[in-house]
């Protein structure tokens, strides 16, 4: 529990003052992800292959490579080097980088980084209410194009994970 609310206030600094295109905070996102990924934790046998801690903690870290000057260094000392591989995938490295090169890299780090990804994901269709067309249009295709891997029924292994859960 330390290490999550450790994340929480690491996640809350980084992302101090972020707002996201329909108005609210960066960290409502980020904390309604971490819920969500709690939750289904709760209905499934994941936690006790990968630890529920490690994906609870990905979840709240999701977005501070790609949103925050935090560098991966820094996340793999101050979280290791398991989580800032999860975050790193889980982080386009450019606006330009295509959905199924950035997706591909998130179904190769295993099963955290998809259930963070499916959770986000679907956190970002049901706040995209109050935001403006393009980006409400942006995300219904980011949702689009990731179906592959979000709809497996069960992903296949954690990190460090070759042979499959």
């Amino acid at each position: 529990m330390k290490k999550i609310i450790e994340a929480i206030e690491f996640a809350f600094a980084r992302h101090a003052g972020q707002v996201r295109p329909g108005g609210e905070s960066q960290m409502t996102h980020v904390l309604r992800v971490a819920k969500a990924v709690a939750g289904y934790l709760e209905t499934n046998s994941l936690a006790n292959t990968c630890g529920a801690s490690t994906f609870v903690i990905s979840a709240i870290l999701h977005d501070v490579l790609e949103d925050t000057p935090t560098t991966d260094s820094e996340l793999a000392e101050k979280f290791g080097n398991e989580i800032a591989k999860i975050v790193r995938a889980l982080s386009h490295e450019s606006e330009e980088e295509p959905d199924e090169v950035y997706l591909r890299r998130v179904a190769e780090a295993g099963m955290v980084a998809i259930v963070v990804k499916r959770f986000d994901r679907l956190d970002n269709l049901r706040s995209r209410g109050n935001t403006p067309t393009e980006f409400r249009a942006k995300k219904i295709a980011e949702v689009r194009a990731a179906l592959p891997i979000l709809g497996r029924d069960r992903p296949r292994r954690c990190p460090g994970n070759q042979e499959g859960a």
